[in-house]
């Protein structure tokens, strides 16, 4: 996954501060996500999994995730070096290709963030994001909450995307053929009483 700079407003984005996304205020949502803005034009993946990981309750910052994913200028980071950097701060991770909004809702729902590459701009490379929850309002409109490090308004760090255009613009444009619907939801592999998160299985 590489940069991407983000200027389309076909979907709302929410003002940080706040703490309220669209009708829904933080608190009502099952993963704790502190969104922030990444520090440079290429460490998208490095910011995105910074803030997931201290959802789950760690202390990171873009700088000490980028260390281990070492994203480069024009070239973002991989999969294979981001399930490495999470397995060193003991997360699991699973990677599905492709995946569905009703399968990352049922990931949220648990506390899980989710991961993902995507395409908000519709440029030639893509962009990593954490989804953070997946909602239905009232009239039936599914839509899905993105921790969003580079949208354009610098006082905006996260997006409200319908799944209708959440869907067209949800694919890595890097790999040849496209990969579609890309997710990778994280958890941690023992809980912070010392116990294995699937134990039994």
């Amino acid at each position: 996954m590489s940069h991407i700079s983000n200027k389309i407003p076909i979907y709302h984005s929410i003002h940080q501060p706040s703490q309220t996304f669209g009708n829904v205020s933080q608190s009502t949502t099952k993963v704790n996500i502190k969104p922030i803005r990444q520090q440079t034009q290429f460490t998208c993946v490095s910011a995105s999994i910074s803030m997931a990981l201290n959802s789950l309750g760690f202390q990171t910052t873009e700088a000490d995730i980028d260390q281990l994913v070492q994203a480069q200028p024009m070239d973002g980071a991989d999969w294979v070096k981001i399930i490495s950097c999470l397995q060193h701060f003991g997360c699991r991770s699973n990677l599905v290709v492709p995946s569905t909004v009703n399968q990352i809702k049922n990931w949220t729902d648990q506390g899980k963030p989710v991961l993902i590459s995507w395409n908000p701009e519709s440029k030639p490379w893509s962009h990593a994001s954490v989804v953070f929850d997946v909602q239905t309002d009232q009239s039936g409109i599914t839509k899905v909450f993105v921790a969003d490090p580079n949208i354009p308004d610098p006082n905006q760090t996260v997006r409200v995307v319908p799944s209708e255009i959440f869907y067209r613009k949800w694919v890595e444009k890097d790999a040849l053929p496209n990969i579609r619907r890309p997710a990778l939801f994280i958890e941690r592999e023992i809980d912070r009483n010392g116990h294995p998160t699937m134990s039994g299985w």
